[in-house]
């Protein structure tokens, strides 16, 4: 609450005018939107609009946009909601009559009054001219932002401050989202990244570039004895990027949760921890709310985590519900993974490897993982729990789109539960959702996988010879080609794979 009243004051602190202004506060439930809570003659005649919870969409936004074109609306406050899809969608504010005879500036009274906006707190991509020729003055982009598309803010005439909250200019694509009025505008970035904006294209327009500390605040840790929330004190809720080394305890995790739920925090790096039993402890990332707004808020911020090297076990639920983790990165010590440890990593994007040494996998370990492109399984997998890899892929696209990489002679085996496989079907639609998904496994491997009730349904099986059916300590493969151009090439085990040595993956081959 101390947050929202925060952010109000700030965005009521922006207007400069004398005369007094008129600021609406809304409180969103499930399934409200703007329009339910404010009639559209009355919202006319606000001067800032605050959103304090909720999930605003598409409506809300034109709704908003008619407020500030025809309207006196010139503050909006997001900051304490999400929006569906992630992003400000395409010319979302631009004025409707940017190209009629007799368009202004806003400072003379334009077609569209946006000033101030703070964004919501899980965007991710600003749409193409989304803020298009509106007299916006100050913005400040949040850390979830990955993408600014073209013009998104072009013309943007009046536009004298852009504050950024992403440590590198690397982290976020934004060419061309600016144009040359720019020029007269300051850029302000978090401590240490100047150049890296500088030099970037997109931001090296602008006329000034400024370092500011509390835009993103990175605090390396050794913990020699005292608790993780002895050492940051007073920072434990300004902090967003943690760097920790040394022994970690239970404790200690749930320090990280509470910066994480009530503060800044969204990259953790334990690179460089040992942690107690050499196990990440159940439910240590879960944020332990409810189902209210709010809860859900708190329980979608943490971006990035780099586990420990050397641990064996991440426990149940270990990272549950945190739908805007970017990736999931588990270490090749690691020998067992719990039940639910990634159930609901929505944003998790990219391939996700699971170690040679893992024997099962846990009911819904992937569950609801719909971002994953490539999922890579360890010839020592044997065993798959109910909806362990129902990831959930996006359904417009006609079924799941996704490559399995099975390193695995023999098919490993499904526990079933009331009809649910290790994929979240029955046989009967297993086959349409994996239509479009391509199996990929050993060399000889093949026949033993269409046989397979459940592995039988992908769209294409392929053999691939860098895929071993074995683990393997060999750092390189030899790609040298053999000396005679009939030579046959064989794993230690007896099965053909070839001619080139150059096709083959990490391992010891025979050549015969």
């Amino acid at each position: 609450m101390k947050k929202i009243l925060y952010s109000v004051a700030c965005l009521l602190s922006a207007f400069v005018a004398a005369d007094a202004q008129v600021v609406k506060t809304v409180n969103l439930e499930v399934a409200k939107h703007l329009k339910d809570v404010i009639s559209s003659d009355e919202a006319l005649t606000y001067d800032s609009i605050a959103v304090l919870s909720g999930t605003i969409n598409d409506d809300d936004i034109r709704f908003l946009a008619n407020c500030c074109e025809n309207g006196r609306l010139s503050g909006i406050d997001l900051s304490s909601v999400e929006i569906s899809g992630h992003r400000i969608p395409s010319r979302a504010f631009c004025p409707s009559k940017i190209n009629s005879a007799g368009t202004k500036n806003s400072s003379d009274g334009s077609l569209s009054k946006l000033h101030y906006l703070r964004l919501p707190l899980n965007l991710r991509k600003i749409c193409e001219s989304a803020f298009l020729s509106t007299g916006l003055r100050q913005i400040e982009i949040p850390r979830t932002v990955d993408k600014i598309e073209s013009n998104a803010f072009g013309k943007c005439n009046e536009l004298t401050e852009v504050a950024v909250r992403i440590p590198d200019a690397r982290y976020v694509d934004a060419h061309y989202a600016f144009d040359k009025n720019v020029k007269t505008a300051q850029l302000v970035v978090p401590t240490g990244s100047g150049n890296s904006f500088k030099y970037a294209q997109g931001w090296g327009d602008f006329g000034k570039i400024s370092e500011r500390e509390d835009l993103y605040t990175i605090r390396q840790i050794n913990l020699d004895g005292s608790g993780l929330a002895a050492q940051l004190g007073s920072s434990l809720l300004t902090t967003d990027s943690l760097v920790v080394s040394g022994n970690l305890v239970a404790e200690d995790f749930a320090t990280m949760v509470k910066s994480t739920g009530d503060g800044r925090l969204t990259g953790i790096d334990l690179t460089a921890c040992i942690v107690e039993n050499n196990a990440i402890p159940d439910k240590a990332f879960y944020v332990p709310v409810g189902s209210d707004i709010e809860g859900l808020r708190k329980r979608k911020k943490l971006l990035y985590v780099t586990l420990p090297k050397g641990i064996n076990s991440i426990g149940e639920g270990a990272f549950s519900g945190n739908g805007k983790l970017r990736c999931i990165n588990i270490p090749s010590s690691v020998t067992n993974i719990g039940e639910d440890a990634y159930y609901g990593c929505t944003y998790a994007a990219g391939s996700v490897t699971v170690p040679e040494g893992v024997s099962r996998l846990a009911a819904s370990t992937f569950e609801n993982c719909s971002s994953l492109t490539e999922v890579r399984l360890p010839s020592t997998l044997s065993t798959m729990d109910t909806r362990s890899l129902r990831l959930q892929p996006n359904y417009l696209a006609g079924g799941w789109h996704v490559n399995f990489k099975i390193n695995r002679m023999a098919p490993p085996k499904s526990l079933n539960d009331e009809s649910d496989n290790a994929f979240g079907f029955d046989p009967i639609d297993l086959g349409d959702n994996l239509r479009y998904c391509t199996l990929y496994v050993p060399v000889g491997a093949k026949p033993a996988y269409e046989a397979d009730e459940m592995w039988s349904c992908f769209g294409k099986i392929i053999e691939t010879p860098d895929l071993t059916g074995s683990t393997s300590g060999i750092a390189a493969p030899n790609v040298e080609k053999t000396a005679h151009k009939d030579a046959r090439i064989y794993t230690l085990d007896g099965r053909y794979v070839g001619t080139d040595m150059t096709r083959l993956g990490k391992g010891v081959y025979v050549v015969n």
